[in-house]
């Protein structure tokens, strides 16, 4: 019945198995996973797994208190009049826009510049309210997004003594030709000068005093300006990754709207998580790598959540949910994705990669992995490509950020543009692994 199932979905077959597995449900309980390490019935694989669970768990919260520090200016002068509420994406409606959660309360209002470290990201453009306050982030990327933009003087070519000179900055470049690199570029618009050099722009209203949150963006940077030949476009190359690059945000404020801060417990701690054992693998395919579960969106799963095993180790995500079954897409099932950022061996601070897809097996334990660069890194070091352990970057709706996804070698330089393959060691096989949890959906969620 299973392997025709697979073969070829019968809507009334779909709903007799879900009823049938209805019972199974209450077999589920709210857990932590790390609570789990030390339980006296575990398989030899989960066994293997606990070994190291508490230090990669450690280690990927470090990676995220690293994060969040990042998104914080380290620029004295841009700290200076100005205090940041922190703020972490938890979902992407577009790929220009994003929600960010913030502690609340806090006086934030449309219009609020929103940063990335020293770099200016975009401006809150929605607001809602809640225990958790949200917002609505429309990026610099967006189609109508522009800000008005400074390069500093000497930026002009053969005019040492020139000022400075004042563009606009806003959506994306549209790539002349094919044979230009698939790099992600910011549209550079009406330079005040066309003989422009190029340089690193600022953010710089003409008119900032007559918009007080115009002004709490002036000075952030932008990226570079560059120009490929005197009859084609300005365009800025940007210094973060606006697609899957974007984890903690932080939003700008006068100073007399900081708000106190509340901790916000750590994933694996806060209670959302159930426990559960596979079923039989749930797609008859050879080349998927897929299993199911006895729950559904009765127990507050939703597609795209985290799916684990003891400890910080993420095993999969939901591909399907049913009123009480859920299919996981393993890590090696083919077009399985998600973002991830890299601790290379003998460094303290993260490498963002953005978003890896899986391109299936390559082995007992082993991933290929698809990465495309959109911004291009340089490791320390020269010659042999350098281990680094992967670990989930936050912002994916149920997919918590820091849970473990194994080691690869990175090469260690990588231009924007191009198309990798890693392949990703995670040391484990997941049908070996008794006890799972699987995350569930805040209270109110789609």
């Amino acid at each position: 019945m299973l392997l025709l199932q697979g073969l070829r979905p019968v809507p009334a077959l779909e709903e007799l198995l879900d009823t049938t597995l209805v019972p199974l449900r209450h077999a589920a309980e709210l857990a932590r996973p790390l609570a789990h390490l030390r339980g006296r019935t575990a398989s030899a694989a989960e066994r293997e797994l606990a070994l190291a669970a508490e230090a990669e768990s450690a280690l990927g919260q470090r990676v995220l208190a690293r994060l969040a520090e990042r998104a914080l200016p380290q620029d004295p002068a841009l700290r200076a009049g100005r205090v940041f509420l922190p703020a972490e994406i938890t979902g992407r409606p577009s790929k220009d826009e994003c929600w960010v959660a913030y502690p609340g309360p806090a006086e934030v209002a449309p219009g609020t510049p929103v940063v990335c470290g020293d770099v200016f990201v975009g401006r809150v453009v929605e607001l809602r309210p809640g225990a958790r306050p949200a917002a609505r982030v429309q990026l610099i990327t967006h189609a109508h997004a522009r800000v008005g933009a400074e390069v500093a003087a000497g930026a002009v070519a053969g005019a040492e003594s020139e000022g400075p000179v004042f563009l606009t900055v806003g959506g994306l470049r549209v790539p002349r030709s094919r044979a230009e690199p698939r790099a992600v570029r910011l549209a550079a618009h009406q330079p005040s000068s066309v003989r422009l050099a190029g340089g690193l722009a600022r953010v710089h209203e003409l008119f900032a005093d007559a918009d007080e949150a115009a002004a709490l963006a002036d000075g952030f940077r932008l990226g570079t300006v560059r120009r490929a030949g005197e009859r084609n476009d300005f365009w800025v190359e940007p210094e973060l990754d606006y697609l899957d690059g974007l984890f903690h945000l932080a939003l700008v404020l006068a100073p007399q709207d900081a708000p106190a801060l509340a901790p916000v417990p750590a994933p694996l701690e806060d209670g959302r998580w159930l426990t559960t054992r596979a079923l039989v693998p749930r797609d008859a395919s050879p080349w998927r790598s897929t299993l199911a579960l006895p729950l559904g969106h009765a127990d507050g799963l939703r597609e795209g959540a985290a799916v684990t095993s003891v400890g910080a180790r993420l095993v999969g995500r939901l591909l399907a949910v049913g009123p009480a079954r859920a299919d996981v897409a393993l890590l090696d099932d083919p077009g399985l994705h998600l973002g991830a950022v890299a601790l290379v061996e003998g460094s303290e601070e993260p490498v963002v990669l953005g978003r890896l897809t899986a391109l299936g097996r390559a082995g007992p334990g082993a991933v290929r992995m698809r990465w495309w660069v959109r911004v291009s890194i340089a490791l320390a070091g020269q010659g042999e490509p350098v281990r680094a352990r992967l670990f989930t970057s936050p912002g994916d709706p149920g997919l918590p950020g820091g849970l473990y996804l194994g080691s690869t070698l990175l090469p260690r330089a990588a231009t924007a543009g191009e198309e990798r393959e890693i392949v990703l060691t995670t040391g484990f096989e997941a049908r070996e692994l008794g006890r799972l949890f699987v995350r569930r959906a805040l209270e109110g969620a789609p």
